[in-house]
């Protein structure tokens, strides 16, 4: 019976080890393929020359119809720490700004219209970790404040993905009023489920 008992544990540890391990080959993968495909499109820019009013090596012209690209930010919130692992792990580059893009996609904040300026990946990190410190404070202000529903909307809809973490449906905020964003956002996370990602990335 105890050999038994022990068998079984170890097949449910070499199944969690396969699952772990599989999880990360694949956000591996995805990371190489983005990477690779970046560095194929400067390259053949390089190669082919640069047209100064539409630049192909600009971060903007690389992701353009980059299904690589698309592949990452369509993984939504819960795929925001791997994205930022990847970033911390990375030099300035082009393929780090990149990466910082995908995280404001996803976040669907341009940080730099509030308030928020970087120019690098390197400057992105501290003012993104701002942002996540800001974000409960900034909901939480905009909700207990005098300005109408449709005005709260508006400046909960520009706060991004991250506000839904402290929006609670109740006499301040209806429920219709919440759907209503949920769905321009596209947000598809429980408020408990962003939360525990902005943790992680706090």
């Amino acid at each position: 019976m105890e050999l038994k008992k022990i068998v079984y544990s170890l097949g449910i540890f070499s199944l969690l080890l396969n699952l772990v391990f599989f999880s990360f080959a694949v956000s591996h993968d995805v990371f190489d393929d983005l990477y690779l495909s970046i560095d194929e499109r400067v390259r053949d820019a390089q190669i082919n020359g640069i047209n100064e009013t539409n630049n192909p090596n600009s971060p903007y012209s690389l992701i353009k119809d980059n299904k690589y690209y698309r592949k990452i930010t369509s993984k939504g919130i819960k795929f925001l720490p791997d994205i930022y692992n990847e970033l911390e792990n990375q030099e300035n580059s082009m393929y780090a700004y990149i990466l910082s893009l995908a995280i404001e996609d996803i976040i669907d904040v341009d940080l730099k219209k509030v308030s928020y300026n970087w120019d690098s990946s390197i400057s992105f990190q501290p003012v993104f970790k701002m942002y996540l410190n800001d974000i409960e404070r900034k909901t939480k202000n905009v909700l207990e404040s005098n300005l109408s529903m449709n005005d709260k909307k508006h400046k909960i809809s520009k706060l991004g993905q991250l506000a839904f973490a402290y929006i609670k449906v109740n006499d301040t905020f209806n429920e219709e009023s919440y759907q209503e964003i949920a769905k321009l956002k596209k947000n598809n996370l429980e408020s408990s489920g962003i939360l525990e990602v902005i943790n992680q990335l706090k």
